[in-house]
């Protein structure tokens, strides 16, 4: 896919909006020059972020939406594209972060992480991707993956189980647009740690296992979601698959890998 993705006062619709890397995104998108096409199920935040972003004379459409269910995104999808004759980029943001073991699962846990992080961006993706593939003008569908896309850790099996199928469908997506020969491009960001509500939930509960020295460590391992959001447009406009902020995941993912190539070669 060659040349890179023009922005300027194009749309940029963003779920997950209200705050963390779907803030940053969006304010991001504005500083390109973009609208805004913005979702989120808070809407106190979201109401902010408008504010916020109106106050820079900025055009934003938004709207209270829940991604878990179709019906909320629909209508959503429906009066942005009629409101935008032109979207750049989609970004499949919203996601939620809970514990939850492998040996004892909480199946209430297990059906919202999979409702939110998976079929969110499902809905995101019936409602705007193919659309945007039909328009026939270089855009871009971006879904927000993690680190734990292709790594894993104990306690979070729905969180890393639920991002580990992103990267499956977005890859399947990116093979069925090259095959249509589509000009929509698909993007995986996989963030590491980054200051947002899902890191603010696991300080809390760093503080009260381990007080708040612990939480003060945990904080300088988090990045800003500014420098994530600029390097994600970055990125989208040269339209690249992986988004890839750090520099640590090999180490973590190598022996993984390895393995499975042992098992495939012997």
């Amino acid at each position: 896919m060659s040349g890179d993705l023009q922005f300027d006062g194009r749309c940029a619709v963003i779920s997950g909006a209200g705050g963390g890397i779907g803030g940053a995104l969006a304010r991001e998108a504005a500083r390109r020059g973009m609208s805004l096409a913005l979702a989120d199920l808070d809407n106190a935040r979201l109401e902010a972020i408008t504010a916020e972003l109106r106050g820079q004379g900025v055009k934003v459409l938004s709207r209270v939406v829940d991604v878990r269910d179709y019906a909320s995104v629909a209508p959503f999808a429906e009066e942005v594209l009629g409101e935008f004759p032109s979207i750049a980029a989609t970004f499949a943001n919203a996601g939620l972060l809970r514990p939850s073991p492998a040996i004892r699962p909480d199946l209430d846990t297990w059906n919202l992480t999979i409702d939110v992080n998976l079929k969110g961006v499902l809905h995101m993706a019936k409602a705007f991707a193919g659309p945007m593939a039909d328009r026939g003008e270089p855009a871009q569908f971006v879904i927000t993956g993690s680190q734990v896309s292709f790594i894993v850790g104990p306690t979070l099996s729905s969180y890393c189980a639920t991002k580990h199928a992103l990267w499956a469908y977005a890859d399947i997506m990116r093979m069925e647009l090259a095959m249509e020969g589509s000009a929509l491009g698909v993007s995986l960001i996989c963030p590491p740690r980054t200051r947002s509500g899902l890191t603010a939930e696991t300080r809390a509960r760093v503080v009260a296992a381990d007080g708040e020295e612990a939480a003060q460590h945990y904080d300088t391992l988090c990045m800003e979601p500014a420098d994530l959001a600029a390097d994600a447009f970055e990125k989208v406009e040269k339209r690249e698959f992986w988004i890839l902020k750090a520099k640590d995941h090999g180490p973590m993912f190598r022996p993984r890998v390895q393995y499975l190539l042992d098992v495939a070669e012997n």
